[in-house]
Formats: structure tokens, sequence, C-alpha cells
């Protein structure tokens, strides 16, 4: 009996090898998005031992040294350390990077975000919906440099992002002037600070992902020597956190307005961040009326992963769910360069399946990076999932080849 076991484990294995080799790999989607292919299931299976495996030495092990983060394992010991701001490694395009968005079902938006680089420049991202009012942003956009108020802070260009308590309160002020987009530009007066008070559990996509996804998003690519590389060095912690916001904005000629907001914080941080890298993603970070949160979204960066599905849910109850599949095909739907004004995709998370439907009521454009080699559509957004409605952002990046449009110059780096 045993004979035949083994008899018939050799002829899969072996049927399995030359179905392998003679197999041709299906081509990428749009020319980027890798298909599973050859080795596909062996590479799937190897990449989820060793998530399972580094969560599990990460979780039992007392030393203070940290090996390499992410895929399991953290990048500080301390949620106080992770959320400091970070000392910029030595690398030209080092990041250190907060951003925060919030909504509700009155139509208030609002976006801050502050990027710190080595070279003084913290490129800085603000918008404002108010109904009465309409689009309010910072009169840079879309040139989002701007020079650094100081280098352990997050400020600029009269917006300034401050820790409180880790993980529990940020504090966020600006007071400057802002161009009334649908006030035919003016620059008005606008002063405010707002308190964001988290209502979730952070979420660490280091730590939280759940293997499943990682792995399908890694045995899609050819394996080699320098996409092993690429993996280590193009690396950055990024957690995420939910909560509300709630202060008064003054704006000139406008009685002032005391908003509560639901939305999302994040923070960012690793050796560099090359936009140029980014082919495009499509991420949706929403919150819905029955007290459940979600981001969920597909990255493409070909010299790691063309392919990588991403996101999570914050459950009602205080629990949290990864996602494990997005059902989206990136390749048919904005590839050529315009954010849809609707769209619609599936996913699963905690083993539940998800329908999310978003339709953008607008969608301005900033671009940053380095030579402004990304442009991103940061879509003010309605949406439903399951049939229950929501409100928050559909930010899409793509690769921005062009630099900079010249009728914006550079209006910030006097």
């Amino acid at each position: 009996m045993l004979y035949f076991l083994l008899t018939a484990a050799v002829l899969v294995v072996a049927g399995y090898v030359l179905s392998q080799l003679l197999m041709t790999s299906p081509p990428r989607r749009a020319a980027v998005y890798s298909q599973p292919g050859r080795w596909y299931l062996l590479k799937y299976w190897a990449f989820v031992s060793i998530i399972t495996l580094r969560k599990w030495r990460s979780k039992n092990t007392n030393s203070r040294e940290i090996p390499a983060a992410g895929l399991g394992v953290k990048s500080k010991h301390s949620s106080a350390d992770m959320e400091q701001v970070q000392k910029l490694q030595d690398h030209p395009k080092a990041i250190d990077a907060v951003y925060f968005n919030g909504s509700n079902m009155d139509g208030v938006y609002f976006v801050a975000a502050t990027a710190r680089r080595p070279d003084k420049v913290t490129q800085t991202i603000l918008y404002l919906r108010l109904p009465n009012i309409g689009l309010l942003e910072h009169p840079s956009m879309p040139d989002t440099s701007m020079k650094r108020v100081s280098d352990w802070e997050f400020a600029a260009g009269g917006v300034r992002l401050e820790l409180v308590e880790p993980m529990k309160v940020w504090r966020l002020s600006f007071s400057g002037k802002m161009r009334a987009v649908d006030q035919e530009n003016q620059l008005l007066q606008t002063d405010f600070v707002l308190t964001w008070t988290a209502c979730t559990p952070y979420y660490d996509f280091d730590t939280d992902m759940e293997p499943w996804a990682v792995a399908d998003a890694m045995a899609r690519e050819p394996w080699s020597q320098e996409f092993f590389h690429n993996l280590q060095d193009m690396h950055q912690t990024h957690y995420e956190q939910f909560g509300t916001f709630e202060g008064t904005v003054s704006v000139e000629g406008y009685q002032d307005r005391k908003i509560i907001i639901k939305g999302l914080r994040d923070h960012s941080y690793g050796k560099y961040r090359d936009w140029s890298l980014f082919h495009r993603y499509g991420l949706q970070m929403l919150h819905l009326e029955d007290g459940t949160f979600v981001n969920v979204g597909i990255v493409s960066m070909p010299a790691t992963t063309s392919r990588l599905a991403l996101g999570y849910v914050m459950n009602p109850d205080g629990s949290k769910s990864s996602v494990s599949s997005v059902h989206w095909d990136l390749s048919t739907c904005g590839e050529d360069g315009v954010q849809p004004k609707t769209f619609a995709f599936d996913f699963s998370a905690g083993g539940k399946k998800y329908h999310l439907e978003c339709k953008v009521i607008r969608a301005p454009i900033f671009y940053i990076g380095f030579g402004w080699t990304a442009k991103i559509h940061e879509g003010l957004a309605e949406f439903t999932v399951n049939g229950v409605p929501g409100w928050g952002i559909a930010e899409w990046e793509y690769r921005n080849h062009g630099g900079l449009p010249e009728e914006f110059g550079s209006v910030t780096l006097e």
C-alpha cells in the first residue's frame, strides 16, 4: 500500500513539474499587470509559509533587535516610536509622511498631508469642501512643494499636523489664504483648528496584511535576485487608523462653521519613496453609515508587485478584518489616465464578501514626488458597500511623465 502511495505522489509531483515546464507564461494585462503563470502555486505557498513564519518569530522573540520590517515584522517595538517624526534615512528620496482625510453625509470633505524630504522640502496638500462655499484648496496647488518650517515637525505652508497622544489624538491647524475654486478662484483667509480622535485600532501593513493577498501578488511576478533586492530596498512602514475630526472652520466672508466628520489618517516612513516606480494605484478610503470603516484597493509598482490587492475592514464591534482578495481589473478601469466618475468591484475580507460602488463627486488633481513624477486624483466620493451608504476618498495615482504643467510653475520655492 505504501509503495502505491509513494508512486502516486511521485507521479503527481512529476506531472506538476512537467506541466510547469511546458507552460507558457501569460502576457501582462495592458503590458503592466502580471498574471498567474509558471510555478504560481509553488511560489504562492512558499510566500504564505514565509509570512506565517515571520509573524510567529516576531511575536515569540524577546530580542530587542528588529529584523527587516514588513512581511509580518513590525518596524518599531513601541507604537509611540512609530508615531514620532522620524529621522530621515540616508537617501535623497527618504520619506516621512502623514495624511488625513475626513467627510460626512452633508458634503463636507477635508484632506491634509505633509511629506518630509531630505532637501528641506515638505510636500503639502490641503483641500476643504464646504457645501455653502464649495472647494477650497491651498493656493500653491497643484504644486505641493513647500519650504519646511523645521526639521522635526509636520508643518509647511501654514499647515501644521501635530501629534498629541500616540495612536489617539492629533491636532490639525491652518491659517492663511485658500483658493475658493467655485467662487472665481478668490483667495479667502481661512483658519481652523481640528482635533482628530481615534475611534478604531490602528492597522499596520507590516504585520496585519492577509498572507493570501501578499502571496498572490508575489507569486505573479518573475523571481530573480533583483526582485528580492527591490522588495527589501523599497520597503516602507505604513499604518492607518480611522477617527473623528471636530473643530471650527473660519472662512473670510462666511459664518464660522463647526464640523464633525469621520475619516482616516496614516503615517509612512522608510528608506525612500520613488514615485517614478509606481505605474498607478486606486485606493478607496471610506466610512459607512452603520459604523464600518474600509480601505481597499490595488497598487501597481512593477518593480516589485504589478498587482498588489490590499486593505482592511474595521467592523462596528471594533474588530478588524484584512482584505484577502480584490476582484477588480485595473487594466480596464481608468487605465487611460482618467479616473471614472463611477465604478464598482467586489472584494473579500474576514471570510465575508463585499460589493463596493463608488460615485466620484469631484476630483481635484495635485502633483507630488521629485520632478512631480506622480499625478494624483483626490476623488471626493460617495460609496455604497453591500447596500450601506458611505462617504470618503477615492484616491487614484498615475505615473506623470511631463513634470509639473508649465501653466502652474513652481510657486512656493522662490
